[in-house]
């Protein structure tokens, strides 16, 4: 299959994968979210893949569209064609885009708990949506891992991260946006574990409190 051009992505994670990338975002000629990934099996995009791309960046690239069945937006991209830089977004345009309710998916994906039973991921088809958060600390558990504890419709959740800007430091923010994202069903944590959930990641997180 030859690959196609997508014009106009809006890049919102660039986040940590298994030694690699997972680089997702908007498609803003459909307002769709996407993933840019290397493989067939929904792998990461390596550091010189990704070494102009940051979030808000909006990029097109040469792709082929590669639906797993827990994440449809998979897109392979031509890695004989180069990524392009269009422009650069700030964080008020996604603030903007989800006030407007341009993004399909939003909530915390499937239901409002930080994991799926593995029972309930084989139900469940895109692999990333959005939502808005108050109160988020972010701090380190006991086994060393950075946790984000925030306010989610007025209940209280705690998340796993992967998001490189966040997850190496103690944090406040007060309110914001957060791309949240789940691995394919065939990952090689889940499939050495099978009796573990699947967790769901922050991938990204905007704060608002910059914004006046």
């Amino acid at each position: 299959m030859k690959s196609i051009l997508y014009s106009e992505i809006l890049v919102l994670t660039k986040s940590y994968k298994d030694g690699g990338f997972c680089v997702a975002g908007i498609d803003l000629t459909n307002n769709e979210f996407i993933r840019l990934v290397s493989n067939s099996d929904g792998g990461p995009l390596s550091d010189t893949e990704t070494e102009s791309i940051s979030p808000l960046t909006v990029i097109s690239f040469w792709g082929i569209p590669f639906p797993l069945k827990n994440q449809i937006e998979n897109v392979i991209i031509d890695s004989e064609k180069q990524i392009s830089i269009i422009r650069q977004e700030t964080i008020s345009t996604v603030e903007k885009m989800f006030d407007e309710k341009i993004f399909h998916n939003t909530g915390l994906i499937y239901n409002d708990e930080p994991v799926l039973e593995r029972d309930i991921m084989k139900n469940v088809t895109s692999s990333l949506s959005i939502a808005l958060f108050t109160n988020m600390n972010i701090s380190k558990n006991l086994q060393g891992k950075y946790r984000a504890k925030f306010s989610y419709e007025n209940t209280q959740k705690n998340f796993s991260m992967t998001d490189p800007e966040y997850c190496n430091n103690e944090y406040y923010i007060d309110k914001g946006l957060m791309i949240i994202s789940i691995p394919p069903l065939n990952n090689s944590w889940n499939m050495n574990n099978p009796d573990k959930p699947y967790f769901k990641f922050i991938a990204k997180i905007f704060d608002f409190s910059s914004l006046t």
